[in-house]
């Protein structure tokens, strides 16, 4: 029982992203607007990672559930790097960004993958149930929620998704793979490559002040 609340709330913040992928969506917009839809999407997402966060915070750690081998930190830290590194990049304003080039050559949903890739590293890294629940729920939302996404926007994307399917991938890597595209460093510009460098060390700062560890195992 000691879980519950958080469970709930996990669950919740889980749920609530799936639904923007169902015809409840639709429903909504319909019938009061795309305005309407995305002030109650973004008012239950908050109040449900809102009680994550405070629940996650104020339980206690029982760590008994495996034991985190030293080489993990290593790759833990490779892997927030490049999830720091998938968000900043796919959020940075770029008139000339487009599906199959720089970042979203590797994948059309580079922020969802970037926190996948943060969550996953902080599961494995606190091997607590309270880190499953949390961490697992912004996991999935992250996976199962961006495949969801790609569903539709490849559906209703508008232009910039008429031809997604034959120049990127959802999976990173696949299209490369598959040689649908390549990735070429010209696509890349120095600001937004700096400013993501800038924010994992950034990150490495407040992990130290708030937590006490530093995400390099040094």
């Amino acid at each position: 029982m000691q879980y519950l609340s958080l469970l709930i709330a996990s669950l919740g913040f889980l749920l609530i992203h799936f639904v923007s992928a169902t015809n409840l969506r639709e429903m909504v917009i319909k019938k009061w607007g795309q305005n309407v839809w995305m002030m109650l999407f973004s008012i239950l997402s908050l109040v449900f990672f809102v009680w994550m966060v405070a629940e996650y915070m104020s339980g206690g750690r029982i760590e008994d559930l495996w034991a985190v081998p030293r080489w993990w930190l290593w790759l833990n830290a490779v892997l927030m790097f490049v999830g720091l590194g998938f968000i900043v990049l796919g959020n940075m304003p770029d008139k000339e960004a487009r599906l199959g080039k720089g970042i979203f050559a590797i994948t059309r949903h580079p922020t969802n993958w970037g926190v996948a890739l943060f969550a996953f590293a902080h599961m494995i890294s606190n091997p607590n149930v309270e880190a499953q629940l949390f961490w697992g729920s912004i996991l999935g939302t992250g996976v199962i929620g961006s495949y969801l996404l790609d569903r539709r926007k490849l559906k209703t994307g508008g232009k910039r998704w008429v031809d997604a399917g034959e120049n990127s991938s959802w999976v990173p890597f696949w299209a490369m793979i598959k040689g649908r595209t390549t990735l070429v460093a010209e696509d890349f510009k120095l600001l937004p490559v700096v400013v993501a460098v800038t924010v994992f060390f950034v990150a490495m700062i407040i992990h130290v002040a708030f937590f006490g560890t530093y995400i390099l195992p040094l």
